[in-house]
């Protein structure tokens, strides 16, 4: 079971690619950085667009590209954050203990 909680993104993902080529074809390359990552304002031109022409389908598909980007983003800032075990265990040693009362 835990097989398939793990793979909730492949299921949500129907045509992989499909926003990339959306905004090659509409935008070009200028809705691309350097290192080939979408920039958030085309998503967000993208959206609009894709409200104004009525295709729900399209819409939700950039609205997913958009959530994976930021949950990446959130990813990557927390990795940076996290102490090694040695650094919690020494900085809750310093704060000492507490006895119970009875």
């Amino acid at each position: 079971m835990a097989k398939q909680e793990e793979q909730w993104l492949q299921k949500a993902i129907k045509r992989e690619g499909r926003v990339r080529r959306y905004l090659r074809r509409v935008y070009g390359n200028r809705a691309f950085n350097k290192d080939g990552t979408i920039k958030m304002e085309y998503l967000d031109k993208a959206e609009r667009r894709a409200e104004k022409s009525g295709n729900r389908s399209l819409e939700h598909a950039i609205h997913l590209a958009k959530r994976l980007k930021k949950m990446a983003r959130k990813k990557k800032k927390k990795g940076s954050r996290k102490k090694s075990r040695k650094g919690r265990r020494k900085s809750r040693k310093k704060r000492g203990r507490r006895r119970k009362r009875r």
